[in-house]
């Protein structure tokens, strides 16, 4: 008989195993405060392996940091001794339906998923921090006394004096409130290979845009730029190698023009402004998609040229 977990993955331990295939020799077993062998990372080794590339000591970077992101990650990372338990008398059709309600904290939720649906996934949305009246749902008030929060972020020393002249506190009201978010970001289920169907949705829901709406589908033929790509004026044009001088693409139009999206490769000129013709109110592209830097570029203002009023956005 199959033994039930009742704890989520230890993904410390899990992320451990990934850096051992990749790098065999940085990874050996210690001992915890419990007695028992686990698995840890040399990180003396680990760092000549990658001598060519780390990033430490001061060098700049773009990060985003704050008080308490390391125990944020550890959060993120720990194992939780809980299980789902089926509410039958409470549920419609229990062993049919393919919904599933689940009642409790998303971070805990999201680790019990986890193992299941991993890779499996195309869209997680969570709601931000909330209260509803008296039912306490989410600490809203993430604020911590002024004097707590300089304490943390080392802008004062065990003895109260101040080690930074700044007096702005309003990282206090934030600091906690990444931390509760963190986790639950990091702790994700989300399949790398979504189809345009599924982009498409998600762009619905960001926008805000009713999903009972028409959507069809069409493929749009428009000319190949010479080469295949854009002109660039100061360069010679490149002939053409493909034997066709069109190209189409698939695009989603979403109550006719409330909203037009392509999500596929080698999106250029001649197709931006085809689109330009239907006067979306909204526009959306990947933004991997486009044949070169310019056609990126350029998207924005050849719509502010032939459709002012058309947002557009890229994903």
């Amino acid at each position: 008989m199959k033994k039930l977990k009742m704890h989520s993955p230890n993904l410390t331990q899990e992320n451990i195993a990934r850096i051992r295939e990749l790098f065999p020799g940085c990874v050996t077993e210690a001992k915890g405060d419990d007695g028992k062998v686990r698995l840890a990372v040399d990180l003396d080794q680990l760092r000549q392996e990658l001598s060519e590339s780390i990033v430490e000591g001061p060098q700049e970077r773009y990060h985003l940091n704050w008080p308490g992101k390391r125990e944020a990650l550890l959060t993120a990372n720990a194992p939780i001794a809980k299980t789902l338990r089926p509410c039958r008398e409470e549920s419609v059709d229990f062993d049919t339906t393919k919904n599933l309600f689940i009642e409790g904290d998303n971070l805990d939720a999201l680790k019990l998923l986890q193992e299941t649906y991993l890779g499996k996934v195309k869209m997680i949305y969570i709601d931000p921090p909330y209260n509803t009246g008296n039912d306490f749902i989410y600490e809203d008030d993430f604020a911590e006394n002024t004097e707590e929060f300089l304490k943390r972020s080392n802008q004062k020393d065990e003895q109260g004096n101040r080690l930074v002249a700044n007096t702005e506190s309003n990282g206090r009201f934030h600091s906690d409130w990444l931390s509760m978010m963190y986790p639950r970001l990091k702790t994700d289920n989300i399949k790398p290979d979504r189809t345009s169907e599924d982009l498409l949705f998600q762009v619905l829901l960001d926008w805000g845009v009713d999903l009972t709406l028409p959507i069809s589908k069409k493929n749009v033929r428009v000319k190949k730029d010479e080469g295949g790509r854009l002109k660039d004026e100061k360069k010679e044009s490149v002939p053409s190698i493909h034997p066709s001088s069109f190209q189409e693409f698939e695009v989603f139009f979403v109550d006719e023009n409330a909203l037009i999206a392509c999500f596929d490769t080698g999106i250029n000129e001649e197709l931006v402004k085809e689109l330009t013709k239907f006067k979306p109110l909204r526009v959306v592209f990947r933004d991997t998609g486009f044949a070169s830097d310019a056609a990126k570029i350029n998207v924005e203002q050849i719509f502010r040229q032939m459709a002012p009023h058309t947002e557009v956005r890229s994903i």
